[in-house]
């Protein structure tokens, strides 16, 4: 049986990616998001989901590599590869793991700036 080199690589990848996304949204937060004493997010003072941000740039980075793993996944299988090739596995893991990471991160990312919008409007 072949080692499935493409699987293999592919989780390392995501993992070290998502590593680095997950810091940079840790070290965002502790810099700019203001909390209430009960560790809520006080939306009326945080001013970061008002404006264009890295948190922003994230996401489009993110759907960018969605993209393009989802046109090579395309072109290999268009190609005559299949799932036994380890760049269809590795462009195939890579789809999947960062399509869903970059629709949470957008929908976390709408869901809060709503709730900003909501609080001041509230005022």
């Amino acid at each position: 049986m072949q080692v499935p080199w493409g699987y293999i690589l592919s989780g390392i990848v995501l993992i070290i990616i998502m590593g680095i996304l997950i810091k940079a949204n840790r070290t965002i937060e502790k810099q700019y998001i203001k909390r209430k004493w009960n560790h809520e997010v006080d939306f009326k003072e945080t001013t970061i989901y008002l404006r264009w941000n890295v948190l922003d740039s994230i996401n489009v980075i993110l759907g960018i590599y969605s993209s393009i793993n989802v046109f090579a996944l395309s072109f290999l299988i268009m190609g005559g590869l299949t799932i036994e090739n380890s760049f269809v596995q590795f462009f195939a893991t890579q789809s999947v793991g960062f399509v869903f990471a970059s629709i949470f991160n957008l929908s976390l990312r709408v869901s809060n700036t709503i709730k900003s919008i909501q609080c001041r409007l509230e005022e």
